[in-house]
């Protein structure tokens, strides 16, 4: 029998009450877009889990159905979810869209601002994807698998994150030299292992802006220039893939490293 006082002996049950209450919630939840119609993602009323919309421990579905492929924009709110799965158009505004678990749009994914973070993997699989604005953050990994353009005048931020090219990834700026770059920070990875067309006609340039530990652009796969315009690496610039510079300029500022890359072309290194 023991001799402790009724608290001590509450203590052990209590915690495990405490511990199952702090759970619940916490397992990850199905939750689905509901109308058969584009929409906002901001709006409650869209989604299988209002009155409110989806939180931290959901694990989104979106998909319609039929032939039409719908698109679901998110433009002003915070938005943090376990993981997505969209067979339908993502389009990202404003606002944030936090994942944390592995996720894939198989529509097409366009980012015209507003920030895509996480710690989770994103894979985009549509043929029409593309990014003009916002930033890319967080330790988490967008990868491209379907064809994703870069373009447009507005600067684009990757910051921790990296973004990966297994598709087809064509780049190309603004109407003004060094409009619509790439600004990277805190050891932010880019990584072709497809194919890369760098199709800027005004000089542009991919730089370490933000600080931190130092980025890195890796090729693996082939790296086409084929704008007449002048791309600068200020980032280092790891290549065990083909360069093929058809026109222009491609200066590697940034060091790197050249492990049995191959280069060729016209243009001028």
């Amino acid at each position: 029998m023991s001799h402790l006082p009724a608290a001590f002996r509450l203590r052990p049950l209590s915690v495990a009450i405490m511990a199952a209450l702090l759970n619940v919630g916490a397992e990850a939840a199905p939750v689905n877009w509901v109308p058969n119609a584009d929409g906002l993602w901001d709006t409650a009323a869209n989604w299988s889990s209002s009155p409110t919309l989806p939180v931290g421990a959901d694990d989104v579905t979106i998909d319609v159905g039929g032939a039409t492929v719908r698109t679901i924009t998110l433009q002003a709110i915070n938005a943090t979810v376990r993981s997505l799965v969209s067979q339908e158009n993502i389009t990202l505004a404003g606002g944030s869209l936090s994942l944390t678990a592995a996720s894939s749009i198989n529509g097409n994914y366009v980012q015209s601002g507003g920030a895509l973070t996480g710690v989770g993997e994103l894979t985009l699989n549509g043929a029409g994807s593309s990014w003009t604005a916002g930033q890319m953050l967080s330790a988490g990994k967008t990868t491209n698998t379907g064809t994703f353009t870069i373009g447009g005048v507005s600067l684009k931020d990757i910051n921790t994150r990296t973004l990966r090219n297994e598709g087809t990834l064509n780049w190309n700026g603004g109407g003004v030299d060094f409009s619509g770059r790439i600004r990277t920070g805190s050891g932010a990875t880019i990584e072709n292992a497809a194919q890369w067309n760098d199709q800027n006609t005004f000089a542009t340039r991919i730089s370490n802006d933000f600080g931190g530990p130092a980025s890195t652009f890796t090729n693996s796969g082939t790296y086409t220039k084929s704008g007449v315009g002048t791309t600068e690496m200020a980032i280092a610039f790891d290549n065990s893939g083909t360069v093929d510079i058809q026109v222009g300029t491609l200066t590697l500022s940034g060091g790197g490293n050249d492990v049995s890359g191959d280069y060729s072309g016209a243009g001028s290194l």
